[in-house]
């Protein structure tokens, strides 16, 4: 993106201030976050439905153990599905929180044809790679018992959470991207992660305020999987355990998730910005 800094949300801001604008953003644009949000999830949610994966759990696996390897593959196409599927949804949702600042005129499908052309192919390499490092340091943190994983988690969690606006904004291949994760990420770290760390828990709460409420129709067939012999009964009358999930139960819980799913691509948003105004205000400094 050519002249950054003219972007209205270049500016310092403190604690107060990210989340203040995180939730104006939010609100500003509630409408149009939702409704793509809801889609992106909802079509990926009836993947369960398009690749029989949810029927799949009803094979006999002890007397039919060749089943396994179908049921395997099934589960890998449905991950990757997924994987594709909320990465281009994250990384739209950001390219549109950013450019809708800079041209609100600009038609929506412009910026998704926009998003996709310019970034998909590096986006997707990009989390690949923050996969497998999430994956390895809480692997090896696991030695460590639940606090190395959880040191981990929130020490990368910080560092690559404005991974899509540097794409986004600096255009840069995915190896330096990662790179100046680290850079602009310890610029501010520990306000970065407390922040981090709130605004989760606030979406944590209100979350599971929402699924509380939303899911009250489907309590009952959900706490039958929490009691062992239940579930085994059913697996052994040939029930899917996944029989709860029907269409109304995607639609619902779709709708939950899309409530919560813009709030940290915006905060992301805002995170950068800060990070990149601090930075370039230190070089000023040096030089």
């Amino acid at each position: 993106m050519e002249n950054y800094q003219n972007h209205p949300l270049y500016q310092p801001m403190d604690f107060e201030a990210l989340f203040t604008q995180t939730f104006q953003i939010y609100k500003k644009h509630f409408g149009w976050l939702f409704l793509y949000s809801f889609l992106g999830i909802v079509l990926m949610s009836m993947l369960l439905f398009a690749t029989n994966l949810k029927d799949s759990f009803t094979y006999d696996f002890v007397n039919n153990p060749e089943q396994v390897g179908g049921l395997l593959g099934k589960l890998f196409l449905f991950l990757l599905v997924l994987f594709i599927g909320y990465s281009l949804l994250y990384l739209f949702i950001h390219y549109f929180i950013i450019y809708q600042h800079i041209d609100p005129k600009k038609s929506h499908s412009s910026l998704f044809g926009e998003a996709i052309k310019k970034f998909a192919l590096p986006y997707l390499l990009i989390i690949l790679i923050i996969g497998i490092i999430l994956t390895v340091s809480m692997t090896i943190g696991l030695f460590l018992l639940i606090v190395g994983m959880l040191v981990a988690l929130l020490y990368f969690g910080t560092i690559f959470l404005p991974v899509t606006p540097i794409l986004i904004v600096e255009k840069e291949d995915p190896i330096t991207t990662i790179s100046r994760c680290f850079k602009l990420g310890h610029l501010d770290f520990w306000p970065t992660l407390g922040a981090l760390i709130v605004i989760s828990i606030l979406i944590m709460v209100a979350s599971m305020i929402l699924s509380a409420i939303a899911m009250a129709p489907f309590s009952i067939d959900l706490l039958k999987l929490l009691n062992p012999n239940t579930a085994l009964d059913m697996m052994e009358s040939g029930e899917s355990l996944l029989s709860f999930i029907t269409p109304g139960f995607v639609l619902v819980s779709s709708i939950v998730n899309a409530i919560t799913f813009p709030i940290i691509p915006i905060f992301a948003v805002l995170v950068y910005f800060k990070l990149k105004y601090k930075e370039d205000q230190g070089q000023v400094m040096e030089s």
